[in-house]
């Protein structure tokens, strides 16, 4: 207990402490707090890491437990959304992956919670919706998520052998998502996940661009690449896949519309890859 006490401790002397090149022990301390078992270590060490040094490599690892439901208190994910907000808006983080990531956490997170609205207000921040002075003194509690809707286009990669670094230097492209198969994760409720096959996903999404546009710039993504999906060192399935979000209605219905060009129909005959279509209703 006194050692537990005595690392808070100096995490919050730390915090106290306006610095850009922390020295080596405390670095280490607070990149290691990063992993602690107990909440209250971990978010001081988001907050100094992330959010007040604004390290790349801590924003790099904040950035991918958010994305994977790592890290199981509501509270800290809230913190995580802000310092990598915060990074993106001082150009210590590609703004236009963290919105993308914001938006589809929001597509399968409570709304109710501060982590979703830190991501609401986060979307609004990065498109120039917030001012500073309004996001200082936010007050989530006060703040209603309202999901309008958006779709999304998404290449799907799957197999056994795939290797996402060879796959993201052959497209030429970083993925939204990627991992070999056998990888160990935990969920936010704790659970842990073994994944079954390898994945490599790239995710466009917009709540103003219609379905044929982004479909339109996922072939040229590939095209620029010159090669063929379905080709790829170890790809056994491959697939387009076009997610529409919309606000249900209080039963949890919903419903939509989808038009496609004459010409994108031409490019996913060309791309060769199955599409599959997905309408989900989010109720507020």
């Amino acid at each position: 207990m006194a050692d537990f006490t005595k690392l808070l401790d100096k995490l919050y002397g730390i915090s106290g402490v306006h610095t850009a090149d922390p020295g080596p022990e405390d670095y280490l301390l607070v990149s290691r707090a990063f992993h602690h078992a107990d909440a209250e270590v971990r978010e001081r060490a988001i907050f100094i890491g992330a959010l007040r040094w604004m390290d790349r490599t801590m924003l790099g690892y904040t950035f991918a437990a958010f994305r994977l439901e790592l890290e199981p208190v509501d509270d800290n994910r809230r913190l995580m959304v802000e310092a990598l907000v915060s990074a993106a808006l001082r150009g210590g983080f590609d703004p236009a992956a963290l919105e993308l990531a914001l938006v589809e956490r929001l597509s399968g997170c409570d709304l109710s919670s501060l982590e979703a609205k830190a991501a609401y207000v986060g979307i609004l921040r990065l498109r120039g919706k917030v001012t500073v002075a309004e996001w200082a003194v936010m007050d989530y509690e006060k703040v209603d998520v309202k999901m309008s809707e958006s779709c999304q286009v998404s290449l799907y990669v799957k197999g056994d052998t795939i290797d996402p670094e060879v796959i993201s230097e052959m497209l030429g492209i970083q993925p939204t998502k990627a991992h070999r198969k056998g990888h160990v994760w935990r969920t936010s409720h704790g659970s842990e996940i073994v994944k079954k096959t390898g994945l490599w996903r790239l995710t466009l999404q917009s709540e103003g661009t219609g379905v044929s546009t982004l479909i339109a710039e996922i072939d040229r993504l590939v095209q620029t690449a010159g090669v063929t999906v379905s080709e790829l060192p170890g790809a056994e399935v491959a697939f387009v896949d076009v997610l529409l979000l919309g606000k249900g209605g209080d039963d949890g219905g919903g419903s939509c519309e989808v038009t496609l060009d004459p010409d994108v129909v031409q490019v996913l005959g060309r791309l060769g890859l199955p599409v599959e279509f997905t309408f989900a209703a989010v109720v507020p």
